[in-house]
């Protein structure tokens, strides 16, 4: 059984940033980007959770094994996207530049600017998926045979959230203008998002008990709470000096609440819940295709609109639901034709480990109090 709740949360994230480039609706537009944020929560916990998992069942993480996984989910969709991008510019007669091509070769998009605008966050998780499983190796190797050799990982995460948000506000001092390269996609100024998904999935996996006591009143307060910490994404631009440095520690921590509510409060079996999840395993996929889609809509096929008939180009809601239903096509079908396949022969090339059960575990026990199956694939 998936955890629907998180295929769910994937969905709400993926909705989020399609309706930041294309709507009707302006306050989609202004609110919209924060759905990068909400992935990058749940790319922490997700993937921390698998390697916590994995160590708490074998006393050990297999870096190359985890590598070769993440890289057979990641790269077949991605470089073809690249490869389709390069060879489409060049049958139209404006090829990219070399200078747009190889941060998208080896995901630098972070630093430089590629092909596509949205893969800046494809990058910065890349290179989380790189240190992470790093980091946790050489805490194990600190305190080897330990049921939670990580328990520093909280002091670490208070690190990375202090000196993320202080990068990002670096600039406010020097009166550096602001740039989005710089002080907003940069991975050393985001990771803090990241790792609060990290230390999401370490309370989750080894100290349930802290994660108990938020909840013993039912999650009355999480759910408010979490959701006042959302709202100045819609108050202030993402251009704002708030927002793009305190303004994004309290988005992590927002969607991190939201993440935990979904997990200890929002039933899997809700109409909503289920249509969501349907939604939420395609959202990788969905994310590659949203952009390439955008700019087609908007730009060549609001043109092609008969002169006597400009219906998408006046009719908003039109231009948004014709962009809508044609980002979920090729969703889908980048997904089944190349994302699936290979996560199938990948399964039997490189199986995983058995670290893949999402518990809420006694205190250093990898006995679950309730067992979710998490299928790897889609984490």
């Amino acid at each position: 059984m998936r955890l629907k709740q998180l295929d769910a949360l994937r969905a709400l994230a993926v909705i989020l940033v399609l309706g930041h480039h294309v709507t009707w609706n302006p306050i989609w537009v202004r609110y919209g980007w924060s759905g990068v944020d909400l992935f990058f929560v749940l790319s922490g916990f997700l993937i921390s959770g698998l390697l916590f998992r994995e160590y708490k069942q074998h006393n050990d993480i297999q870096i190359l094994r985890f590598w070769t996984r993440r890289a057979l989910k990641i790269y077949p969709a991605y470089y073809l996207l690249i490869f389709l991008t390069i060879g489409g510019r060049l049958l139209a007669g404006t090829p990219l530049g070399w200078n747009c091509v190889w941060p998208d070769l080896i995901f630098m998009q972070s630093y430089w600017q590629g092909s596509w605008g949205h893969l800046w966050s494809l990058a910065v998780e890349e290179h989380f998926y790189i240190l992470l499983p790093l980091a946790l190796w050489i805490m194990m190797r600190r305190q080897p045979g330990e049921q939670d050799p990580f328990c520093y990982l909280p002091r670490i995460c208070m690190i990375i959230f202090a000196a993320c948000l202080a990068l990002r506000s670096v600039h406010l001092l020097t009166g550096e203008p602001f740039d989005f390269q710089s002080h907003k996609f940069a991975t050393h100024v985001r990771l803090d998002a990241l790792s609060f998904g990290v230390l999401l999935s370490y309370y989750w996996e080894f100290r349930h008990s802290v994660i108990e006591k938020l909840f013993k009143d039912g999650g009355g307060l999480v759910l408010p709470i979490s959701l006042l910490l959302l709202l100045p994404a819609l108050l202030f631009d993402q251009r704002d000096a708030f927002m793009h440095t305190a303004g994004l520690s309290m988005l992590y921590v927002g969607y991190g609440g939201l993440l935990l509510y979904s997990l200890k409060c929002v039933g899997g079996d809700g109409i909503v819940v289920r249509t969501l999840a349907r939604i939420g395993v395609y959202s990788y996929t969905l994310y590659l295709c949203h952009l390439p889609i955008a700019s087609w809509c908007v730009g060549d096929l609001t043109k092609w609109s008969p002169a006597n008939v400009p219906i998408l180009r006046d009719h908003a809601f039109l231009l948004f639901l014709c962009y809508a239903v044609l980002t979920f096509a090729a969703g889908v079908i980048l997904a089944r034709l190349v994302e699936i396949p290979v996560l199938k022969l990948r399964d039997r090339l490189v199986p995983a480990g058995t670290g893949t059960e999402m518990t809420a575990p006694a205190p250093h026990s990898s006995r679950g109090l309730h067992a979710l199956a998490v299928e790897e694939a889609k984490a």
